[in-house]
């Protein structure tokens, strides 16, 4: 929906208001490029407040909401930054339309590259109830990964799981609903 928003707080109790228009219902998650818990973002639009406040540190990591989904309606929304108890500083993040997710095909690898330490990539598959799948990591670099995985309804199926030296690949259980799911 958004491309990379980049900003900054420069004075004690200044905020920053970004606009942007849906023109159809969509499932979207703020993806925070800014690792600060000082530094909080809400979004307000025709329903009213869709997030009261949220840290940035808080939004799409382990720390976040059961799902980072956001289910918002056709119309017109402000997303405001604002520092917690004044802080000031730099920040960044996207609004990641999930309709626009990668396909992710069975059994086909992916190598991909995360930019930023903070970045979510998203990627979906379509699979039947009780269907089946493992996560083979074949090579990372860097640091530890962190997956989600929801369902059709946007339910967590399993996640936040970090994927480090011990632990990289992942049997999920038995999928439980038909439909489109969410990495």
């Amino acid at each position: 929906v958004v491309a990379t928003v980049s900003g900054s707080l420069d004075l004690a109790g200044e905020t920053d208001q970004y606009t942007f228009t849906l023109d159809e219902p969509a499932r979207i998650v703020f993806d925070s490029l800014t690792n600060r818990v000082d530094l909080a973002w809400s979004l307000t639009g025709p329903d009213g407040a869709a997030v009261a406040v949220r840290s940035f540190s808080a939004s799409d990591s382990a720390e976040a909401p059961e799902s980072p989904v956001l289910e918002l309606a056709a119309g017109q929304y402000s997303l405001t930054v604002d520092g917690t108890a004044d802080a000031t500083g730099d920040y960044s993040f996207r609004l990641l339309d999930l309709a626009k997710a990668a396909e992710l095909p069975e059994g086909v690898a992916q190598a991909e590259t995360l930019e930023a330490g903070n970045e979510t990539r998203v990627y979906r598959f379509d699979a039947n109830a009780g269907d089946r799948f493992f996560i083979d990591v074949t090579s990372r670099e860097g640091g530890d990964l962190q997956w989600r995985l929801l369902d059709p309804f946007d339910q967590q199926v399993f996640g936040p799981a970090y994927m480090n030296a011990s632990s990289d690949d992942r049997e999920l259980a038995p999928l439980p609903f038909t439909g489109t799911y969410t990495l």
